[in-house]
């Protein structure tokens, strides 16, 4: 299926422009380097290397695209190879590899501001039979620890600026576990910007893994890093909500990456921000349509700005999740009735003066981005929430 130009430029401005997303994770899949080059991570043969088409070369073309519509960050987060796994793959020989395609990016005029070393390294699929012993999953800390260091290296040797991000684990608990090993060495801790986890649960079923993440924000507070979740999707928009609300509230995630922005239809759950349509038995692109998901997201993109200050934001209903956020003058703040009924509430905007009005915008299950008007008295304003439903107000 090929999506003409005309409609790739018009989802392009949906998702970074109406959207206001401002970040993107690229994943290039192993096949860059399908067999060792050769038996030394200081030679690098990139007659053996391929970076076309998904390997690298159409992600930094769509990263263009995304900056030019005020995406302000990108991270690769890349597949490894499956010699990788292997004797072969050591972290000195995964450096090399790495150095090559980020090498690549900076040719093309784009250099990574922050890189992962691995997507997923605990992915309960993966097992690996060096550097671990046997029997274990996935690539240990110690793994990461000195791949972080060799990379880390070769980065500020050859001028780079970009940071590591470590884990991007597929779930907290072994996020926490990997990154504490590569936190307590400072040769590995002085090349790392993030802490990143996915909130993927047991292969087996559909839950939210949480558990681990009140570890991995202490962790990242005793380092001065952000914490981010950096993959996750949900089938229900307004549950989805509730997902965000926990990461922000609770855990103060500072950046949250949604999976999918687009994706085709066989995808059986309305789980992406944009369905690509097509005939079925051609494959003939037919068109696109936005999820509820991308509403529900856009109730916190389009208004919460890049560097806001989330701020104290009480609610004397549980139903009621409620987040608040100021920069400079201007106040957002994000609510979400969860409950079955429909709420009429008063917001007090309690050491904020000079309010006179605010604007909302809701989404629910009836209604897209439906605008509202609201006068503020008394330094409070009154506004009907419906049941399920998610509005933000701005000042």
């Amino acid at each position: 299926t090929v999506v003409p130009a005309d409609e790739r430029r018009e989802i392009y401005d949906r998702l970074y422009r109406e959207l206001r997303l401002t970040r993107v994770r690229p994943g290039p899949d192993g096949g860059i380097e399908v067999a060792n080059d050769n038996g030394d991570p200081e030679v690098t043969d990139l007659s053996r290397f391929d970076f076309s088409w998904k390997l690298t070369d159409a992600h930094i073309d769509y990263v263009a695209e995304a900056m030019s519509r005020g995406a302000e960050v990108h991270f690769v987060s890349p597949a490894v190879e499956d010699w990788m796994e292997t004797e072969s793959g050591s972290p000195a020989e995964y450096a090399e590899w790495a150095m090559a395609m980020l090498r690549r990016w900076r040719d093309r005029g784009y250099e990574p501001p922050y890189y992962a070393l691995l997507n997923e390294p605990g992915y309960y699929g993966r097992k690996v039979t060096a550097w671990q012993g046997a029997g274990s999953y996935g690539f240990s800390g110690e793994y990461l620890r000195d791949a972080a260091k060799l990379l880390g290296a070769k980065l500020r040797s050859e001028g780079f600026a970009t940071k590591l991000v470590i884990p991007d684990d597929i779930r907290p608990s072994e996020a926490f576990e990997r990154a504490r090993v590569v936190l307590e060495d400072p040769g590995a801790r002085r090349y790392v910007g993030a802490i990143a986890t996915h909130l993927y649960g047991s292969p087996t079923d559909r839950s939210i893994a949480y558990d681990g993440l009140d570890e991995l924000r202490s962790l990242a507070d005793s380092h001065g890093l952000p914490l981010w979740m950096t993959e996750f999707y949900w089938p229900d928009a307004f549950e989805w909500a509730e997902i965000m609300h926990r990461l922000l509230h609770d855990y103060r995630v500072g950046a949250i990456d949604y999976l999918w922005g687009f994706f085709g239809k066989w995808d059986p759950a309305p789980a992406r921000l944009i369905t690509l349509t097509y005939d079925d038995s051609t494959g003939a692109y037919e068109g696109y349509q936005l999820e509820k998901q991308y509403y529900v997201f856009g109730q916190f993109s389009r208004f919460i700005p890049v560097g806001a200050r989330r701020i104290e934001a009480k609610a004397s209903d549980d139903e009621l999740q409620t987040t608040a956020y100021r920069k400079g003058a201007d106040l957002t703040i994000v609510a979400h009735n969860s409950g079955s009924a429909a709420k009429t509430v008063r917001f007090e905007l309690t050491g904020l003066p000079g309010i006179a009005r605010v604007r909302g915008t809701r989404t629910s299950a009836e209604e897209d981005w439906v605008r509202l008007a609201l006068p503020v008295r008394d330094r409070s304003f009154v506004a009907a929430l419906p049941p399920g439903s998610i509005t933000t107000f701005v000042s």
